[in-house]
């Protein structure tokens, strides 16, 4: 039986008679069937349409196999962009009609439709533009340039020019109307309502205002990757200009420090904003900022941010030799010094230069932690993976490559690197250190705190090593590309200057938050519960003895300190102010266990013995025998403590699956033994590896040891804890105090004496 038609389908069905359409050069009827296929694809959006349990906006059609319906969908389109552009300079209503489409499927109030269909749909240009390209490729050839050998100009006929130049202009008009009408999607522009509201609405339109962006920077970074010169030079212009769309709909706000603001700030509620803005207002006493104001910066910076990780992957290709031509450092050259065609006095200018270029990469280094999935960090990455992916090299299918692509932040060191170098002023630092000395000063302006300064730290200081002569070629190609007049090796020296004095100076203000900040008492609290747990609970790390108690008595014992060194203070501040290692408290909670492990060992040293000698395997087995017999058949579990796994020597044939065992004995191994010590079980005697004197093994009761105790000492603690700070900036040390003793039967230990011995290791044991 036949299935019925799925959505999919029946758009495909539509798609089929636009293009028939189009064939015929039919306007008109092209026109009617392009609105009926919109039509009908704003009613699967629509119909689609519900909402969690949450009141959030979601829709049935982003359930799919591979892909999901609305971009199944989308890819309808494809075809209708492929067949539009063969007939551009003859007929380009085609083409022109389609660039709408994006606009056109919008829906009425953002609000109330899914951000992941709302936001897919803005994808339609990236499949026209590839469509373009491939347009203008079939129609370009290419002439040396008269001046660079390694260079070579594309050229294009003066109709087919025209024709093109004529469509780009119509995209960059439709994609900017796009943008335009954001305010209306999301209802901006009703002033009645409350700050918190309106917030609210800004964070619900963010994620369509970044797709456009990225889309943005992507149909610039196809045009330049292909070596478009008139898509380029106009995508270029619609990037520089991309919040002229948005400024007359938001307001300025002059009372924050705005350079750290980033769209992680959105997902925040209007009152949370406004706490974590403190440190950013410029006087206690302003008025507090405004939803509009705040917004109006985080898109700003987005923009800045945007254009930086454009410029730097453009500048990359150049530099690495991807491409024939100098569009790319010409393109990006332009990016960076904010160059308009008319830069009229409406039009919002950026910032730019050393200075403001170095504040974006303090901004985008510190914005959210590598390899996080999520945040505006996150987003930057994917977009700089978005934007180089390409460049990816063709490759055989089946075989294992090297990634060739850029895919994160730090992969743009060395191109934003030439930036910096380019951009150095002949004298002086143009107070950059100075600014950004202002920014570190405040540490909770920052996301992670202190955390996230020792990351900017991390990157300063990859930007020096950087400019290490290894790298002179690279960062000399990119530099003069942007700036023909840069003698590299004396600007390397300048900026390496002024990173040791940003470095220097955000240093010095951290050992000095560090010597103020007290102690944590409560992470002090919660290593000294760790350590009291791994010592009285369970065998309290003994391990070897079985039936004994861990006790906690007020009594007189036996005092006991352990000293841990290296220990940061910086790891025991809130915020923390140094990286602690991954497990470092499980160690020193093990070191401290241990530290009281060896007394149980020593004392176990000191306990009655009696020696037994023996020559070889055959009496050693035999008086082992004999000597554990009573204990088998008292009801009470043998134990013997070996030097190691092969001393004495025959031990590890007992335990070796290919080993020489003498004749009736038994080898198994007992699960329940849940430590690294345990050897196995010979004829029913557990064995154990301990550091004994040479020569010697012993042999007792597994219920030798009785109790372990451990006093109380003030407030009722079993443990002590405390940190004493290190001299001239050096480490410190963790300080462990209690009070310990043992109790034990009296039946002596067995010594089997199988060699001369040497002089006893310290207190016999070492655990």
């Amino acid at each position: 039986m036949k299935s019925q038609p799925s959505p999919s389908d029946m758009l495909e069905e539509l798609a089929d008679k636009v293009i028939g359409q189009m064939d015929r050069l039919a306007v008109t009827s092209f026109q009617s069937a392009l609105d009926e296929m919109i039509d009908f694809h704003r009613f699967l959006i629509e119909a689609y349409e519900t909402h969690d349990e949450h009141g959030q906006a979601i829709s049935f059609a982003q359930i799919g196999d591979w892909n999901s319906l609305h971009e199944e969908w989308i890819r309808e389109y494809r075809r209708l962009f492929e067949r539009a552009t063969r007939y551009i300079g003859q007929d380009n209503d085609f083409i022109e009609a389609l660039l709408h489409v994006p606009f056109r499927l919008l829906p009425r109030d953002g609000r109330r439709s899914a951000t992941a269909v709302t936001t897919s749909l803005l994808d339609l240009v990236n499949i026209l533009v590839h469509r373009l390209e491939a347009w203008l490729t079939q129609r370009r050839t290419y002439e040396p340039h008269a001046e660079r050998d390694e260079s070579s100009i594309p050229w294009i006929a003066g109709s087919d020019k025209r024709a093109y130049e004529e469509v780009v202009m119509s995209l960059v008009g439709t994609w900017e109307d796009t943008l335009r009408i954001v305010d209306h999607v999301y209802r901006w522009r009703r002033r009645e309502i409350e700050p918190a509201e309106q917030w609210k609405r800004f964070a619900t339109s963010w994620p369509f205002l970044q797709r456009h962006l990225r889309n943005s920077a992507y149909l610039l970074a196809v045009a330049v990757w292909n070596e478009d010169d008139i898509g380029a030079r106009y995508y270029a212009e619609m990037l520089l200009r991309w919040f002229d769309g948005l400024q007359n709909d938001l307001e300025s706000d002059y009372h924050l420090i705005k350079t750290l603001l980033t769209p992680d700030f959105l997902e925040m509620e209007w009152n949370e904003a406004l706490a974590s803005l403190t440190p950013m207002v410029r006087s206690p006493s302003l008025d507090q900022p405004s939803p509009s104001g705040v917004f109006s910066a985080i898109v700003q910076n987005a923009l800045a941010d945007t254009i930086s990780v454009t410029a730097g992957v453009m500048l990359g290709w150049f530099v690495e030799r991807r491409q024939g031509t100098d569009i790319a450092p010409r393109i990006a050259s332009r990016l960076l010094s904010d160059e308009v065609v008319d830069n009229d006095a409406h039009r919002t200018k950026r910032d730019i230069g050393f200075r403001p270029f170095f504040l974006q990469l303090v901004r985008i280094h510190t914005a959210g932690e590598r390899f996080e999935q999520r945040g505006y960090g996150h987003w930057l990455d994917s977009l700089i993976a978005t934007l180089d992916s390409m460049s990816e090299r063709r490759v055989v299918p089946g075989r294992v490559y090297r990634p060739s692509t850029r895919d994160e932040r730090e992969d743009l060191l060395l191109p934003w690197l030439a930036c910096l170098i380019a951009q150095i002023p002949e004298e002086g630092d143009a107070n950059v250190v100075e600014a950004i000395s202002q920014l570190t000063n405040r540490e909770d302006a920052f996301v992670h705190a202190d955390r996230t300064l020792r990351g900017l730290l991390h990157n300063l200081g990859q930007l020096k090593s950087a400019l290490e002569p290894q790298q002179r070629e690279y960062l000399s190609r990119g530099a003069t590309a942007l700036n023909p007049r840069t003698e590299v090796g004396e600007r390397s020296e300048r900026l390496t200057t002024i990173l040791d004095s940003m470095i220097g100076a955000i240093e010095a203000q951290r050992r000095e938050r560090l010597q103020a900040r007290p102690i944590d008492e409560g992470k002090l609290h919660a290593i000294q519960k760790q350590v009291v747990q791994a010592l009285t609970s369970a065998d309290g790390g003994v391990g070897v003895f079985e039936g004994f108690s861990i006790m906690r008595e007020p009594a007189d014992l036996p005092i006991r300190e352990c000293t841990i060194n290296q220990i940061e203070k910086g790891y025991l501040t809130t915020p923390e102010m140094a990286q602690e290692p991954g497990n470092i408290w499980e160690v020193v909670t093990r070191t401290v266990q241990r530290f009281a492990v060896r007394f149980v060992w020593i004392a176990l040293s000191q306990r009655p013995r009696r020696e037994v000698d023996v020559k070889d395997e055959a009496s050693y087995l035999a008086a082992l025998t004999e000597e554990a017999r009573p204990m088998v058949q008292g009801g009470l579990q043998p134990v013997l403590l070996v030097r190691d796994w092969d001393d004495p020597p025959w031990v590890r044939n007992w335990f070796s699956w290919s080993g020489d065992r003498p004749s009736g004995l038994q080898v198994r191994r007992k699960a329940e033994i849940d430590t690294g010590l345990y050897v196995g079980t010979v004829n029913d005697i557990d064995v154990y590896r301990v550091k004994l004197d040479e020569g010697q093994s012993l042999l007792f009761r597994s219920d030798l040891l009785r109790r372990v105790i451990y006093g109380l000492r003030d407030h009722g603690n079993v443990v002590d804890v405390e940190f004493t700070a290190g001299q001239d900036e050096q480490p410190g040390s963790l300080k462990f105090r209690f009070s310990q003793d043992t109790e034990w039967r009296d039946d002596e230990i067995i010594v089997l004496q199988y060699s001369a011995a040497r002089e006893p290791i310290a207190g016999g044991f070492t655990g």
